[in-house]
């Protein structure tokens, strides 16, 4: 938004030889401009003090009668300046014309030398663009990640029911489960989630691909984790691989997968892996944690091999 302030106006200005009111001052300045009358919007006037509108544009304008006199409500009108230059693109039609008539008024206080009410008005002006701007953050959070989990997950649902092999569909599981986890914890997170609407719209729906893609990765280590066992030794998934081997067994001698989408469905192993993928998908410190853990593991392990084989190197040095 931008202003315009007339301050040096006097309350009544000739104009070939006649008085004007600043009604008329605004039409005459609009015509040399070329700008007609009914492209602008007048927000609020008091004859012969001020007139505020809203230029072609949209932006907000505002013409004084009379020059600021008090040095306090001067301050507060160069507070209201940069205030109306704060960028609020993001606010719908409805919360706009709210905004502006919170600063009509506060011109209203100031052409009357109440300083106090208007920075106090200025305060609450502050505090509603603040509430709208995290509304409206909040919201692209949401409606961004929300297209992008459905995207995901509409992938993953199409790639289980068209597939028949049974890791695939579990790593499709995998690959959901994490995505699903993820917008729970969007969700869950909402309130806590730093937004700066200046950043726009754009932002919030890349932050949302990587929150999800991030999320459904953390969901993919994670299977690898539990397939290979290296962590998680405690969760059986015995009634998997036992499954697996059946498939493996059967596509050998019938030349041919079957499906095995029902049978899965109702093995426990199958919710497990579901249940820890959302699990990755919703905690960002789950996966990064325990591939800590498995990287320190096996550098301790490195480490107890490397150690003998050295002494082993310079025990032979010696003897030699």
């Amino acid at each position: 938004m931008s202003y315009e302030n007339s301050a040096n106006h006097p309350v009544v200005t000739m104009v070939a030889d006649k008085p004007l009111s600043i009604r008329a001052v605004l039409t005459h300045e609009l015509k040399s401009k070329g700008i007609k009358l009914d492209k602008i919007t007048i927000i609020r006037d008091d004859e012969p003090e001020y007139i505020v509108f809203l230029d072609e544009e949209k932006n907000l304008r505002w013409i004084l009668g009379n020059a600021v006199p008090d040095a306090d409500c001067q301050k507060v009108m160069m507070e209201l300046r940069h205030l109306a230059l704060t960028p609020v693109n993001y606010l719908d039609k409805e919360h706009y014309n709210s905004w502006v008539k919170i600063l009509a008024h506060v011109i209203s206080l100031i052409s009357k030398n109440q300083s106090e009410a208007a920075r106090e008005i200025m305060r609450r002006a502050s505090e509603f663009l603040s509430s709208r701007a995290r509304e409206k953050a909040r919201v692209w959070v949401v409606e961004s990640s929300m297209v992008a989990s459905a995207i995901v997950m509409s992938i993953c649902l199409v790639s289980f029911l068209s597939h028949h092999s049974i890791s695939i569909l579990l790593l499709l599981t995998s690959m959901g489960f994490g995505v699903v986890g993820t917008q729970f914890s969007i969700l869950a997170r909402l309130n806590d989630i730093t937004v700066d609407p200046a950043a726009g719209k754009r932002v919030y729906w890349k932050d949302a691909i990587i929150r999800i893609m991030t999320g459904m990765f953390a969901a993919v280590i994670l299977y690898v984790a539990l397939k290979s066992q290296a962590l998680f030794g405690f969760i059986d998934l015995a009634s998997l691989d036992k499954l697996m081997q059946q498939e493996v067994s059967d596509f050998a001698q019938e030349g041919k997968m079957r499906d095995y989408t029902n049978e899965l469905l109702r093995d426990k192993g199958f919710w497990v892996i579901a249940l820890m993928s959302t699990l990755a998908g919703f905690s960002e410190r789950f996966v990064p944690g325990f591939l800590g853990k498995l990287e320190e593991r096996s550098l301790n392990e490195l480490e107890s091999q490397v150690k003998p084989a050295s002494q082993h190197s310079d025990q032979e040095n010696v003897s030699g």
